[in-house]
Order: C-alpha cells, then sequence, then structure tokens
C-alpha cells in the first residue's frame, strides 16, 4: 500500500533535499541488483518508483521492468516492444540516440533526473513535444540546482553534473558510486524494508526472478 513518487511530488511540489536523497539510495540499491545480473531498467521516472508503507516507514519498490533488457552478452530481453524505449524526460541521450545500444548508465541518467526533480519540483530538460525535449537532452544545459533551490549544497550540484553527463564515458559508471556520493545527504534514520514483498492479503509473493535488498527491492515478476 501507498503511493509512487509522481504522486508524491504532486502533493509536495518539492521535496526536501534529505528525503528524496533517501529514495534515490534506496532505488539506487534495487537497481544495483539488477545490473549486476546484467538487467537494466531504461524506464526509470517517478511514476515507476513505488513508496510502499511499512508501518511508520517508507519502503521504496521499483516497478514497471516492461522495457527492460538483459545487458549480458547472448542475452535476449526481457520483453520487446514496437514503440520507443523509455519518457523521454528521463531518457538518456544515447537513449534517444539509440535505444537497444544503452547500458547501465542510462539508468545512472534518470536517477539523476529524477533527484533533481524532486528537489527542484521541475525536470533539467524540458520543452514543448516530445521531440523538442530530446533536442533539449541532447544539446542543452540545464541551470544547475542550486539556482532554483536555495541551501543546496555545492557538492550536490556536482553529483548531479556527473550523473547527467551527455558523454556516458564521463558519467558516474555504477549506481553504487551514485549512491555513495549523494548518501551523505540522506535522512539521519535510513528507512528498512519489509521480509519480502506482500501481496495485499499479507501472503509473501514468489517470483521467478526477484531483485532486492533490505533497503529497496524490484521484481521482474
Amino acid at each position: 500500500q501507498g503511493h509512487d513518487l509522481g504522486v508524491e511530488l504532486e502533493q509536495q511540489q518539492r521535496i526536501p533535499l534529505a528525503q528524496a536523497v533517501s529514495y534515490v539510495v534506496q532505488a539506487c540499491d534495487a537497481i544495483s541488483e539488477a545490473h549486476e545480473i546484467g538487467i537494466v531498467h531504461r524506464d526509470l521516472k517517478p511514476a515507476n518508483i513505488f513508496l510502499a508503507r511499512a508501518g511508520a516507514r517508507t519502503v521504496v519498490k521499483i516497478l514497471d521492468f516492461g522495457i527492460s533488457r538483459f545487458d549480458k552478452a547472448g542475452e535476449q530481453r526481457v520483453t520487446q516492444t514496437q514503440s520507443a524505449f523509455g519518457t523521454p524526460l528521463y531518457m538518456s541521450p544515447e537513449a534517444i540516440r539509440s535505444a537497444k545500444h544503452t547500458d547501465l548508465r542510462s539508468d545512472i541518467w534518470a536517477l539523476g533526473v529524477i533527484l533533481y526533480e524532486l528537489v527542484s519540483g521541475v525536470p533539467p530538460f524540458m520543452g514543448d513535444t516530445p521531440t523538442s525535449v530530446a533536442v533539449s537532452i541532447t544539446v542543452d544545459s540545464y541551470r544547475p540546482l542550486s539556482e532554483l533551490v536555495p541551501g543546496i549544497p555545492r557538492e550536490i550540484d556536482e553529483i548531479i553534473a556527473r550523473a547527467l553527463q551527455k558523454d556516458a564515458n564521463k558519467r558516474y559508471q555504477s549506481v553504487g558510486e551514485l549512491s555513495d556520493g549523494v548518501a551523505p545527504f540522506a535522512e539521519p534514520t535510513p528507512r528498512t524494508s519489509l521480509p519480502g514483498p506482500v501481496s495485499a492479503r499479507g501472503t509473501e509473493i514468489m517470483h521467478p526472478v526477484s531483485i532486492g535488498s533490505p533497503d529497496g527491492v524490484a521484481s521482474t515478476g
């Protein structure tokens, strides 16, 4: 039970930095386990990050691996679609150029966009149409977060700048690196997870493939 991060953002307009970082760190924990077995999500966005209630705690769950794919040689995509992959506002420059050639660094880009949007209330790259958004992502610069939100530490600007490098080789090379960078700015008390995914009836759900950690759980089921 709960709601997704998109709903949370609509309700709050802007999410305090420490709270936003806590959500992103949990998302990184879950996505890192997906990456370790070669799964790239490719459609990370606030609507696919679910804030589940666990008593007084909030547990982040990663949803919708519908357009994810295995990123290991010889493996097949989890699913295929005839439409464009991903949501334009959160797509990396390389995903816009060729969706089939994206790797885990596209997920890192999306997490950088999400953190920026949670704290500022707006995405770093915008446009009136999907095409104009795509052009902005590939060629435009963005305003540093500290220009939009007073009091944002310079280190956060630097972390986001690295996550949003248009050249994937200059970006963080793992979500663990991104998580380590932002973790000092998270809420003092870590949010913890339930022992396992639970259905609406309170019974544990068993999935053929389960990706998770104590602080973030994602599943392909």
